[in-house]
């Protein structure tokens, strides 16, 4: 395997890093959003299972 310039192999690298950079950030936000989400849901459904229950008594 030929390596090619060690500037160029650098540039590409350095494009690299920050492209994926932006997307693990990106990545992130929606992760923490869909932890918000389902969240908010199991909260819900727990208000509802605990009325239900005390209905029962």
């Amino acid at each position: 395997m030929r390596k090619s310039s060690s500037g160029t192999r650098r540039l590409e690298e350095i494009e690299i890093n920050e492209t994926t950079v932006v997307e693990q950030i990106i990545a992130l936000f929606l992760i923490a959003i869909l932890i918000l989400a389902c969240d908010v849901a199991c909260y819900a459904h727990l208000q509802l299972a605990f009325a239900k229950y005390q209905a029962l008594q």
